[in-house]
């Protein structure tokens, strides 16, 4: 059951910080940390199974989200890639997306199936009237209207494509009932324009509607802070890679201090290991025993 529902959060004064989890713990973590909303990104799910994102499906990614949308108490937004085919699959994906606990979907207008290549910054989108048409009846699809429909464009950043055509798809993304939208533009498009002033042009242009900025990693001086993107008018901000990166370092650089020391030193891992037993209930249990099976005599 959620305390607070995605309308609560996208009316609030303050920018929706919205971390990576990939796994129920680390969205209860997160969650304990304060974390007021949770993505549940394609990249993180395909890397933490060990397959590459564009070859992963929908059961693969609905089952993930939803094992971390039922660990928690905070709205998730889950990446539904294309919507995994054309309007029919769209349908279903929402409607399984919606059954599994999980708060919104994003769909984005690449092509079906993805190609590998995205991720180097090589993206193809379809023309925007498939996109529309998705977006139209993945709208149609859902029970209710809590449940949020986000139209991502990689038009930007696409071969042949723009930031003018971005701006244009996006307005048509929003005709066709999606509730929020994110232009996405990665580090490696045009990074002569990902600035402020673009961000502030494509709010400029399409209005009153939310909009997400992807944070990501930041790799250059020219990615804008969370404050000021969220005084431009981006309400959520999204890190849906950093934290799996974040501990996928911390793993390796702990394992190369083994094999150089010869000894697993932790800094603070008691202290870490019993936040992870806060996390997963274990007081509880402890608490549920003394009152029962370790109860004392007399």
């Amino acid at each position: 059951m959620r305390r607070v529902n995605l309308d609560d959060l996208l009316a609030g004064s303050e920018p929706v910080l919205t971390p990576g989890a990939w796994d129920p713990l680390t969205g209860r973590i997160l969650q304990r940390m304060g974390a007021k909303c949770l993505v549940v990104g394609g990249w993180v799910t395909g890397a933490s199974i060990a397959v590459a994102e564009p070859l992963l499906t929908m059961t693969e990614q609905v089952e993930a989200a939803g094992r971390v949308a039922r660990a928690v108490e905070v709205p998730v937004i889950v990446d539904g890639h294309t919507g995994y085919g054309d309007a029919v699959h769209v349908t279903r994906a929402v409607r399984e997306y919606e059954a599994a606990g999980i708060d919104c979907i994003q769909l984005e207008d690449q092509l079906f199936p993805k190609r590998a290549h995205y991720h180097q910054a090589r993206e193809h989108v379809v023309p925007q009237s498939v996109m529309v048409e998705k977006l139209i009846y993945a709208c149609r699809a859902r029970h209710s209207k809590a449940f949020k429909v986000l139209a991502r464009t990689d038009a930007h950043g696409a071969v042949g494509g723009s930031l003018e055509e971005a701006i244009v798809r996006l307005r048509a993304y929003k005709e066709a009932g999606a509730d929020i939208l994110m232009p996405f533009a990665s580090p490696g498009d045009h990074p002569e324009e990902l600035n402020i002033e673009m961000l502030k042009r494509v709010r400029r242009e399409i209005p009153d509607i939310p909009m997400v900025w992807s944070a990501g990693e930041a790799r250059d001086e020219r990615e804008p802070d969370i404050r000021t993107v969220f005084d431009i008018g981006y309400k959520i901000i999204m890190f849906p890679t950093n934290f799996l990166i974040a501990s996928v370092q911390r793993t390796m650089e702990h394992f190369a201090e083994i094999q150089r020391s010869g000894r697993a030193m932790l800094l603070n891992s008691d202290a870490v290991k019993l936040e992870i037993e806060r996390a997963i209930g274990l007081p509880e249990l402890y608490a549920i025993e003394r009152e029962t099976t370790e109860r004392l005599p007399g």
